[in-house]
């Protein structure tokens, strides 16, 4: 005699309510992972700023130029003898072709990653800094960031960070 009051196996709406719960847990993960390369990046950048930073106070105090030479083979950028890589997750480089630049007033397509006449910031002894601009984006070109230099008579820094438009920072 067969009882058909015993269930072997699960019902519709349990499988469903299993199936919604792992496509939850699976999309607050994507968003997780999402917001650690849009911080690995920004933490690049916010390093970068900090050493520019750096070294218009050394080059100030010192009175002699310093330097920083950015390699963008291997996504690394040295100053006094010393290395700095960036993050695994970060390049010098663009999310695609049709940005336009620099930051502060767009009118032309970006075409380099680093506007710095050979790929390197002079920090003179009256604080002046070499104009130019450093773009950072992650390796799946996501998320952009910008560091500037902007032409003026007292050197600043500016950050930036790209949402279909250029946002200050």
């Amino acid at each position: 005699m067969i009882n058909f009051d015993q269930k072997k196996g699960f019902s519709l709406i349990e499988v469903m309510i299993s199936l919604g719960l792992i496509s939850l847990i699976l999309s607050f993960g994507l968003l997780s992972i999402k917001h650690i390369n849009r911080s690995l990046v920004k933490s690049d950048m916010e390093n970068l700023y900090a050493i520019c930073t750096y070294l218009q106070q050394v080059a100030m105090v010192t009175n002699k130029k310093q330097f920083l030479a950015f390699d963008i083979a291997s996504n690394s950028y040295s100053y006094h003898n010393h290395t700095e890589n960036l993050s695994p997750y970060t390049r010098f480089g663009l999310i695609n072709n049709t940005i336009k630049g620099p930051p502060s007033k767009p009118t032309s397509i970006i075409k380099k990653a680093i506007t710095f006449i050979g790929n390197k910031i002079t920090f003179t002894p009256k604080g002046i800094l070499q104009p130019g601009t450093i773009y950072l984006t992650d390796k799946n070109k996501q998320y952009q960031y910008a560091l500037t230099i902007p032409i003026s008579q007292i050197s600043f820094l500016r950050k930036y960070q790209y949402t279909n438009q250029w946002e200050l920072i």
